[in-house]
């Protein structure tokens, strides 16, 4: 998936396409919509350039065009009154109402929780199914991409002489069999530069002050790559 994201071939490869139809079906007549409109035109002769006298004539002339916008708008201010804001508005009373009514509730939430039908020979999860909707999710590796742009990334601390002090002072004293608690950073596979901090908690298992130390089971940690707290 990086890899055909990086292929800048690739990319005009699959774009090209949706970008020509794109083009042809779309851009081009409505860019010759927006010329024709300014020009005296009836489909059976030449257009003739005349400007914005049709719009003038629309606007200040045609009282059939005003009549056709006052409608609108009225339908517009209309529709939304009664579509959106008296709907959310009486959905708004009824649930503080059922809140604070136990009866209400009681008779009323059961039919909000009936369980869905599923089909038994194709059973379908929540999150398959809202796949359907998503165009790009039958993609490989479009999970893995997603989890990954959502991981928050940070530059590594770089410790002061006081913590370096006090850190070298614990890994002396440090044995094994010792319940500790470490932080460590892990650096992106894409820019090293940048990582995350881990904190684990556990027994040392391997402790050497010149390669690493083993905590539990866990991989071993790198101690120029660990931070102990």
């Amino acid at each position: 998936m990086d890899r055909m994201l990086r292929n800048r071939k690739a990319i005009v490869f699959f774009v090209a396409p949706a970008f020509v139809l794109f083009t042809v079906v779309l851009l081009i007549p409505i860019l010759q919509m927006l010329y024709y409109s300014l020009c005296d035109y009836n489909a059976l002769k030449e257009p003739v350039f005349i400007g914005l006298d049709n719009f003038k004539t629309l606007l200040f002339e045609d009282k059939t065009m005003r009549m056709a916008l006052k409608n609108s708008l009225f339908f517009m201010i209309f529709s939304y009154t009664t579509c959106e804001t008296t709907p959310d508005l009486i959905f708004y009373i009824i649930s503080i109402t059922f809140e604070q009514s136990e009866v209400l509730a009681s008779v009323y939430q059961p039919y909000l929780y009936l369980p869905r039908p599923v089909s038994r020979r194709h059973p379908m999860d929540i999150g398959r199914r809202a796949k359907q909707f998503a165009p790009f999710a039958a993609l490989r590796g479009l999970d893995e991409t997603v989890r990954q742009q959502e991981i928050l990334y940070e530059p590594r601390k770089i410790l002061s002489e006081e913590k370096q002090n006090e850190l070298d002072m614990k890994l002396n004293i440090l044995t094994c069999d010792r319940k500790i608690q470490v932080t460590y950073f892990v650096r992106s596979q894409k820019n090293p530069l940048i990582g995350q901090y881990h904190t684990i908690m556990g027994t040392v298992k391997f402790f050497d002050s010149s390669s690493y130390l083993r905590i539990d089971d866990i991989t071993p940690l790198l101690l120029r790559d660990s931070s102990s707290q």
